[in-house]
């Protein structure tokens, strides 16, 4: 039962992309700041400070969007958005919300190692029936590692929640979260 439950956990974390979505309301425009609708995406400016407002999904260690490759082409040449359908968090830190830090990210994917690596050496310790407790810890450790990156993910949406606004734009903008 452990295996299955590591299993599933690892298969879904790292091939699913819709666990968190991001999407923008905007109120009100304050004078001196002009919002830009389009049919797949906003973008808002703000004196010398420009963002797109486009819904966006993620996983734990990737973002993506839906919009189509053209329009992606364009909007990422203004440096607003990430050039491909999806970016990683472990290599391409612009694009991850300033509230989500990179310690977290890192933990989460060395639990997620160490969860692979454990989880064969309970497989093989689990054919001798005289290291049932060695099979018992090294399947319990796998899944607990296997967990870790899921609660990190949950410490990093608190920490989205409650981000204090660094910008103009950002005390505009309210970013609802639904997971």
């Amino acid at each position: 039962l452990l295996l299955l439950n590591a299993t599933i956990i690892i298969v879904i974390s790292i091939s699913t992309d819709y666990w968190i979505k991001i999407s923008y309301l905007v109120d009100r425009v304050p004078k001196g700041c002009r919002l830009t609708n389009y049919v797949e995406y906003s973008t808002i400016e703000c004196a010398n400070e420009r963002r797109i407002l486009t819904d966006q999904h993620s996983n734990l260690f990737r973002q993506c969007n839906d919009l189509t490759e053209g329009i992606r082409g364009n909007v990422s040449r203004w440096g607003l958005l990430y050039a491909d359908s999806c970016t990683s968090f472990l290599w391409d830190r612009r694009w991850r919300l300033s509230s989500c830090t990179p310690l977290n990210d890192i933990l989460a994917l060395l639990f997620g190692l160490l969860g692979l690596f454990v989880l064969p050496l309970g497989l093989y310790s689990s054919q001798n029936r005289e290291h049932s407790t060695r099979t018992s810890l090294l399947l319990g450790t796998s899944t607990i590692s296997f967990s870790c990156p899921i609660f990190l993910s949950l410490i990093n949406i608190h920490h989205i929640h409650s981000q204090q606004t660094k910008s103009r734009i950002d005390a505009i903008v309210r970013r609802f979260f639904f997971y």
